[in-house]
This record gives structure tokens, sequence and C-alpha cells, in this order.
């Protein structure tokens, strides 16, 4: 049985962005018929209410419910440098709770240093975020990512970034690239394109 996984970023006891995470779990469960999580919402607000500062909610869910539920402080990770990995096999279009697909392309990776998928031609994503890369005017972020997450589709909708391929001789096109996810805002973590390494 499947088993997936969100992560809600919380700041004073207040749950963000909370409709679309719960509009990614309705998704999941149409598209795997035979998940069918009751999503206690009550549940969830009384966890996230008692913390202070940013906290991260986090629980699993599969066709039984809702599991695990933790809200933990948050510490933004420190990544200084990106290293292209290229895949053409990873599949994580859906926020499974095993992500060793993902984890064993880190191999030999550094405790700050990330990846950067690139699948079939076309950069994505992270191993944890979405991102995208400034040209001067613009913020692109790829078209294919691996996981369509709940930040970058505000961010979208927002006008913010604006999707296009984006391929691994393109970068240098590029001036910084920005990674973010529900718990990094846009512009808390940006790195030149000169952080970015191909994978040796």
């Amino acid at each position: 049985m499947c088993r997936f996984i969100e992560t809600i970023k919380v700041v004073n006891g207040e749950i963000k962005n909370l409709e679309r995470h719960l509009q990614r779990i309705t998704h999941t469960a149409e598209h795997f018929r035979n998940i069918c999580p009751r999503t206690d919402c009550e549940q969830l607000i009384k966890k996230a209410s008692t913390t202070t500062g940013i906290s991260k909610l986090r629980f699993t869910y599969d066709c039984d419910g809702i599991h695990d539920i933790t809200c933990t402080p948050y510490n933004m990770r420190r990544i200084d440098k990106l290293r292209l990995v290229e895949c053409d096999t990873v599949e994580y279009s859906f926020k499974y709770e095993d992500r060793s697909a993902l984890e064993i392309l880190k191999e030999g990776v550094e405790d700050a240093e990330e990846i950067l998928i690139v699948k079939e031609g076309l950069v994505t994503d992270t191993t944890y975020t979405n991102v995208a890369l400034h040209d001067g005017k613009r913020w692109i972020t790829p078209r294919k990512p691996l996981l369509a997450g709940t930040k970058r589709a505000q961010l979208i909708e927002e006008g913010i970034i604006t999707e296009c391929d984006i391929k691994p001789s393109d970068i240098k096109n590029f001036g910084h690239i920005a990674l973010f996810n529900s718990m990094i805002e846009m512009g808390e973590l940006v790195l030149p394109v000169s952080a970015i390494t191909l994978s040796e």
C-alpha cells in the first residue's frame, strides 16, 4: 500500500497555504482510487496552534486516514552549491513517503550540496524543492517538474514565476537560481548559477 506525505509551513500557530495542500491530497486520492484519507483539519489546526516561530507540520496518509502528525521547529538547510545529475527513470509526480528513488541520486553529495535533477534532457527539481532561474527580467521555472509543488502553483498563479522548458545548456543564460517549497519562501534561498556543477 502506498503512503504519502505532506509538509506544511506553520507561522506562530497559523497553518499556511492549507487549502492547496488539501487540494493535493484530494488529487492524490482521486488518482489512487484506494486512497481516501479522512482529512481532519481540526486535528491539524490543534497540533499547530500551540507553536511559535516557524514550524514544520508533517503527516503521512493512506486509505486508512492521516498518521504520525508532528509539528516541530524549522531551520532551513544550508545549500552552497548544486550538482546536475541526469536520470531519465526517476518518478516522483506524487508526494510519496518513500523517497528512496530520489535519495539514491544523492550518493556522494556533500552536506551543503544539493542535486539538480535533469530528466529527458530538461532541468526539473532538486530532491526537495522546485526551482526557478532568473534571466535578468523574469523568474523561469521548469515546465515539467518532478513534483508540481504547492508553493510553485501559488507563485505561478501570482505571476511571480513563468513556466518554460530549460535545458542544462540554457543555464549559462541565467544569473541566479532560486530554490523554494512549502517551507522555503521565494527569495530565501538563491544561488548564482556559477554554483551549479556537472556530476562527476
